[in-house]
């Protein structure tokens, strides 16, 4: 019974550190997914943000050069991109009056629309049958020194109007399978990490409690077969708690003797 004891002991003690490591497992997958998507739209943003200033100096150097007829050519290149989508380069209130509707801009969406009337940039993640993208909606504003050029000089608007916006979606489909790999070899790996912490764990537990443990237990029960004999102490071969306990032991033995022989005499 005690021996059945003793081994339940390192057992429940194993199974429950085991038990922290595999419900760590999850949350530590969990972490890095959410870190690998988090890092994925940062690029995602930033890439975004780059194309848009591309297109927009773009259409600068084509009216500078009036070459603006050679535009829905030069948006075709970018929007051949693989990882670009839906590029579109919207017109403002004061673009129109200025130079006209255009024939080719579409009719802004809501999220374009609240860009083009707010001058605030827009930025979500969109999901669709179960792929993801952002979509990033740009609003270009007249300024002094927009890429070295004073935008107020052409369009005769005062400083921080709303010319327009550029909308896009940037595809987070490759990112998302890097993603999903990398979660795989995180997940492989912990649970690798986690047999080998489960197997080191398990040896020092066995070593540094379940024997010394097993090793008190045999000498108490000799003492206790001893038939009455105080004169006995248990080995003291460890400076930590088991080593502490034998050595309280000892010392109790000593205190009984000493109160036997007081009853003696």
């Amino acid at each position: 019974r005690t021996m059945r004891t003793r081994h339940s002991v390192a057992r429940r003690l194993i199974a429950a550190i085991g038990i922290v490591l595999v419900a760590g497992l999850p949350v530590m997958v969990a972490w890095s997914m959410a870190a690998s998507r988090t890092m994925a739209r940062d690029q995602a943003e930033r890439f975004a943000a780059s194309i848009n200033e591309m297109t927009m100096a773009g259409l600068t150097a084509m009216m500078v050069t009036g070459t603006v007829g050679q535009r829905d050519v030069f948006l075709d290149q970018i929007r051949k991109l693989t990882a670009v989508s839906g590029l579109e380069v919207l017109r403002g209130e004061a673009v129109t009056a200025l130079y006209g509707k255009g024939g080719l801009e579409k009719e802004p969406d809501a999220e374009e629309a609240q860009v083009l009337a707010s001058g605030q940039t827009y930025l979500a993640i969109e999901e669709s049958d179960g792929a993801r993208a952002l979509r990033a909606i740009y609003p270009a504003k007249a300024v002094t020194d927009y890429l070295g050029k004073n935008c107020i000089v052409c369009h005769q608007v005062p400083e921080g109007t709303v010319l327009g916006a550029v909308s896009m979606r940037i595809s987070l489909g490759e990112s998302d399978a890097a993603t999903r790999r990398f979660a795989a070899w995180v997940g492989s790996f912990a649970v690798l990490l986690a047999l080998l912490a489960m197997g080191v764990i398990a040896w020092v537990v066995r070593r540094s409690v379940a024997r010394p443990l097993a090793h008190l237990v045999a000498s108490l029960e000799e003492i206790a077969q001893g038939e009455g004999d105080l004169t006995r102490r248990l080995p003291v071969e460890r400076d930590d708690e088991i080593g502490a306990a034998a050595a309280g032991f000892n010392r109790m033995l000593e205190t009984v003797a000493e109160l036997v022989r007081e009853v003696k005499r």
